[in-house]
């Protein structure tokens, strides 16, 4: 989806800057091999986006992180498989995949983090053992390497490629994230402003599809309101702002070009502190209004899904989760 920086700004996801750049096969480990890429706008000028609220950390694995954190680190690590614009999962990380009556063994394609280091089968293991919900590396019960690229993952899934897919980074030995340090992906990060912004620029040993654009600057915007004046005046390139009502006419009278992309919102409740027992929660769980949320948040912009691995299509956001029935009108 190209950037029209002459006369209007483009809104769109942050994933969809580096979609281009997630490869579907094995990259060649050689430099003078790379793919040509898929031009990103900006060029050496870089590019302002602008991402609605703040990220307290850029760790995916830490108990700080959010939906924000994980778009944040999409650019700056691989996962094992990562879902294309509609909703599908293609390798990435995995070569290949064989599933077993346990689970899943995972051959690794040969890649390098940003120091040199290879990405191996240790990265993985780690990473598995620090993840947690929402992540679906979380789904893994347990974990091995058995050789430097080949890992065998245990545990529940009706969709291991879709659960690896779900947020689901592979860090450097499973470790955190900070400016200057190791990644992975096609960017990695320069710096990072808590309330201000993070700066990405190219990863030099990325290993797919070469990044077109020298600098992204992503900056956090406290309220719509502001964003749309910043992305109206040009200060913003583009940015991805929440669903709320008449958004549409909203960026259409500003004279602003929009799409949508497909993702999700989540809504977790703490319950730690609650002093109930399993069976409590449970009720807890089943006593929320699922339709009243859905008419609250997602309206007309989407669907309630009863699975964890939504998709596009008219069915892929059912599962196995009890659907409330709609009220009679």
């Amino acid at each position: 989806m190209p950037f029209r920086p002459q006369g209007k700004h483009l809104l769109l996801a942050l994933a969809c800057l580096v979609a281009a750049c997630t490869p579907g096969v094995e990259a060649p480990s050689r430099e003078r091999d790379k793919p040509a890429g898929v031009a990103v706008p900006g060029g050496a000028e870089g590019i302002v986006f602008g991402v609605l609220g703040d990220a307290v950390t850029l760790d995916p694995y830490s108990p700080l992180a959010s939906d924000l954190t994980f778009t944040l680190v999409r650019p700056l690590f691989p996962s094992l498989f990562r879902f294309d614009r509609d909703g599908r999962p293609r390798a990435m990380l995995a070569r290949s995949a064989t599933e077993t009556d346990l689970g899943v063994r995972i051959t690794l394609r040969r890649a390098r983090w940003s120091n040199g280091r290879t990405i191996t089968a240790r990265d993985v293991v780690a990473s598995v053992r620090r993840a947690d919900p929402p992540s679906g590396l979380a789904a893994v019960a347990s974990a091995r390497a058995i050789g430097a690229r080949r890992v065998e993952l245990r545990g529940a899934s009706t969709g291991w490629r879709q659960t690896l897919a779900t947020a689901a980074p592979i860090l450097p030995g499973g470790g955190g994230v900070h400016p200057g340090g190791v990644f992975g992906g096609p960017f990695r990060l320069s710096s990072f402003t808590p309330g201000l912004e993070a700066v990405y620029r190219p990863n030099p040993r990325w290993w797919g599809a070469e990044p077109q654009s020298e600098l992204i600057r992503v900056q956090f915007v406290q309220d719509l309101e502001i964003m749309l004046a910043l992305l109206t005046s040009g200060r913003l390139d583009g940015a991805a702002p929440p669903s709320s009502v008449n958004l549409g006419q909203r960026l259409d009278a500003a004279g602003l070009s929009h799409s949508a992309v497909l993702g999700w919102e989540s809504l977790w409740f703490d319950l730690e502190g609650a002093q109930l027992n399993d069976s409590g929660r449970a009720g807890v769980a089943r006593a929320i209004d699922r339709l009243a949320l859905e008419r609250g948040f997602v309206r007309t912009h989407g669907r309630l899904a009863t699975t964890l691995h939504p998709g596009p299509g008219p069915t892929a956001a059912e599962g196995a989760w009890h659907r409330p029935p709609r009220p009679a009108v």
